[in-house]
């Protein structure tokens, strides 16, 4: 029995109930009380600083698309048949009123630093007295309600907050879109943000022929000096070669104009009209250097409508009826080069294919290609018929190739 007891004791001891100590009625209520001011000061503070960077982040991340109605229709670009006079002496009697003209189109574009939600940052790179220079732009379209601005070398992407002086007026610019392959952006203003005085010394830039601009003509440079004058300088078109990037074929424009620019500046003709922009491809000499602005028109166009630029993935050459019977070789687009997992590396296309059709479309240049794909949205699957060249000659196959996005 003495067991069963002690057993008994023991198990009474590790079973026994703690109870707590009730709190006294004062300790509840100045807990309560704690709870509704912690609650008042978070409704009263950090409530709205949610609802304000929530707002921010659905502005800013709308911003490149945040166009009215009529803005979302692409800026229709007229470009003159012809470009520019080889009357050289009254192309540079004339130069001062040329430039004047072109004042009117040239805006000066401020990139701003901003934090994921869209607030500004300070430049971490850039001392505190250090003022941010700014990249040109000119006005190259406008719709019902806002005016487009072209600009090279501007580092900005989406939702990124930049400033435009323009006009005399300082005005908020909305990123549109940048171009894959060459140093473009696009940024718009609204009209009614501007003032009546810079509303009407406001004029959209006309574009030249790049392509009919002849050699030795008279032409007209702007770039960037490090502050809001920029510098023009003059000379002439001293060549003229084709260039071969992803899906295109682009005329580029060299001059005797000594320049560091590499890019982002511009070129005129002498009655002031757009030959084109400056870029870093081609030619690495220390002239001027510029893609024709007849090959990107329709570049423009598409990307300030924010339309799908289609990734195809080829480097091409046109093959011409000369240089088809000079070598035997059949009519078409030669492959000189296929893009690394490119919808047409994937398909299975190889350099040396030639293509002849897409989509029973009869292919003789880069520009039928280019006019096909400028038709096109992303997601489209091309049926590709090419010839290929084997121990025996060329053979036919057809390919379908799945296009894509281009991807900035």
């Amino acid at each position: 029995m003495s067991n069963d007891n002690t057993k008994n004791n023991k198990f009474s001891l590790y079973t026994e109930k703690i109870i707590p100590k009730k709190l006294k009625k004062k300790s509840k209520k100045f807990i309560i009380v704690l709870i509704i001011i912690a609650a008042g000061i978070t409704a009263l503070f950090i409530v709205p600083f949610i609802i304000n960077k929530v707002n921010h982040m659905v502005e800013v991340s709308n911003s490149e698309l945040s166009l009215d109605r009529d803005d979302i229709q692409a800026i229709n670009l007229k470009e003159i048949s012809e470009s520019g006079n080889v009357d050289n002496k009254e192309a540079f009697s004339k130069m001062p009123q040329t430039i004047e003209n072109i004042n009117k189109s040239v805006v000066y574009i401020i990139p701003k630093n901003t934090d994921l939600i869209g607030y500004i940052l300070p430049d971490g790179n850039r001392a505190e007295n250090e003022t941010i220079s700014p990249g040109s732009g000119l006005i190259i379209g406008e719709t019902a309600t806002r005016y487009v601005i072209m600009s090279g070398d501007l580092s900005i992407d989406k939702g990124q907050h930049v400033d435009v002086t323009v006009g005399g007026d300082v005005i908020s610019g909305t990123f549109l879109a940048k171009s894959p392959n060459l140093n473009i952006a696009l940024v718009s203003i609204k009209k009614k943000d501007l003032s009546d005085n810079a509303k009407k010394n406001i004029v959209p830039i006309k574009l030249g022929n790049s392509n009919r601009a002849p050699l030795g003509s008279f032409v007209i440079s702007y770039g960037e000096s490090g502050d809001e004058s920029g510098t023009y300088n003059y000379g002439i078109i001293s060549k003229k070669y084709n260039l071969s990037i992803i899906d295109a074929n682009l005329t580029m424009i060299n001059t005797n104009i000594v320049s560091s620019v590499s890019k982002g500046g511009f070129l005129f003709d002498s009655n002031g009209n757009l030959l084109g922009i400056g870029t870093d491809k081609g030619s690495g000499s220390n002239t001027f250097n510029v893609v024709g602005i007849s090959d990107i028109k329709r570049l423009i166009e598409k990307l300030s409508a924010d339309i799908d630029i289609v990734l195809f993935g080829i480097y091409g050459e046109d093959i011409t009826e000369s240089i088809a019977d000079k070598y035997g070789v059949p009519n078409g687009v030669y492959i000189t080069d296929v893009e690394f997992d490119s919808p047409a590396y994937k398909a299975g296309l190889q350099s040396g294919d030639i293509i002849t059709a897409i989509d029973g479309n009869e292919i003789k240049n880069m520009d039928d290609i280019e006019n096909i794909l400028s038709s096109y949205k992303a997601g489209k699957t091309m049926s590709v018929d090419i010839k290929r060249k084997n121990k025996d000659g060329y053979f036919d196959m057809s390919f379908d190739v799945n296009t894509v996005r281009y991807k900035l």
